[in-house]
């Protein structure tokens, strides 16, 4: 019998535990279906390779979401291959499983090709309706704070945790030079200026509602005064979009992210300052927003190509 695949993930994640909450999460999430895919199909640490990951990448292919009850975007399918690739890389370096996984698979193993697709963002009508379904909510605190949120999002680009996680020491709002301070993906500080009137948006907020908040403390907190999550921020742009009948493109933190991007590019923006804002690790991250801002411009400028005229 051959050396568990289940076994070695657990011991993988136990060394995973240091890595971003979401980050750990998504390569647990995807190890356990590669772990339940193995044991159905007897397959142990030993054949570890990519014969075995694109048999895996295959079955993925045909699987369904069951959110969405459709296949797989090729996404999707691309980041459990990465995941599984990482697992595998880490095992060719243990010492007790280097034995099974040795490093030449690994290098063998191809994540697939991704659909190359137009990113989503908000139209000015969408972010009208936005603004205004966050004065749905039932008490001026709340409308003032989802207001604010909207403004950090789409004028910022940061993240959910990067907002959840921001807290009031590392808000500056000197008008020379205001700016907060996010701790993003790869453990990484990073600074994002902000718009003057966002500014002074953030700056009555503070005032108002977290006058007596510690420099520790997070800068948005919960409708039931609890730190603010990054499921109540999935939650909040739900209400939102029932609210504001936002149809025809997901509403989300991450929508507003790809909408910052998209109309940065529009405005003039450098794509290399623009990586930096947006705290990507490569500007080849950022280069797809740079495509679909080019698609975009692609279909507004008109056809000037001219039927010659016979003589």
């Amino acid at each position: 019998m051959g050396t568990s695949i289940t076994n070695a993930i657990a011991d993988y994640l136990t060394e995973c535990q240091t890595l971003q909450p979401k980050t750990y999460q998504w390569y647990e999430q995807k190890l356990a279906v590669f772990s339940e895919w193995c044991a159905a199909n007897d397959i142990n640490l030993a054949d570890m390779n990519n014969r075995t990951v694109t048999r895996f990448q295959d079955h993925l292919s045909r699987t369904r979401s069951p959110r969405k009850n459709t296949t797989l975007s090729s996404y999707t399918v691309h980041g459990y291959v990465q995941v599984v690739k990482g697992f595998a890389n880490w095992c060719a370096q243990d010492d007790e499983y280097e034995g099974h996984v040795s490093e030449k698979a690994v290098k063998r193993i191809k994540p697939p090709k991704v659909d190359v697709v137009i990113i989503e963002t908000f139209t000015q009508d969408h972010i009208k309706e936005l603004y205004k379904a966050s004065q749905q909510e039932y008490n001026q605190h709340l409308r003032d704070r989802d207001e604010l949120i909207l403004d950090l999002f789409l004028n910022t680009g940061i993240r959910s945790n990067e907002l959840c996680t921001l807290t009031v020491g590392n808000i500056y709002l000197h008008p020379e030079d205001a700016h907060i301070k996010v701790y993003g993906k790869g453990r990484k500080w990073r600074e994002v200026g902000l718009p003057n009137e966002v500014r002074r948006r953030l700056r009555r907020y503070l005032e108002a509602y977290r006058k007596e908040a510690g420099n520790d403390e997070p800068a948005f907190a919960s409708r039931y005064y609890q730190p603010l999550t990054i499921k109540g921020i999935d939650m909040l742009f739900d209400r939102l979009a029932r609210w504001g009948k936002i149809e025809g493109v997901r509403c989300s933190a991450h929508t507003c992210r790809h909408t910052f991007a998209v109309n940065y590019l529009r405005n003039g923006g450098d794509i290399y300052r623009l990586s930096i804002l947006m705290g990507h690790s490569s500007v080849k991250v950022t280069e797809v927003y740079l495509k679909t801002f080019q698609a975009e411009e692609a279909r507004k400028t008109p056809n000037t190509t001219r039927r010659r005229t016979s003589r």
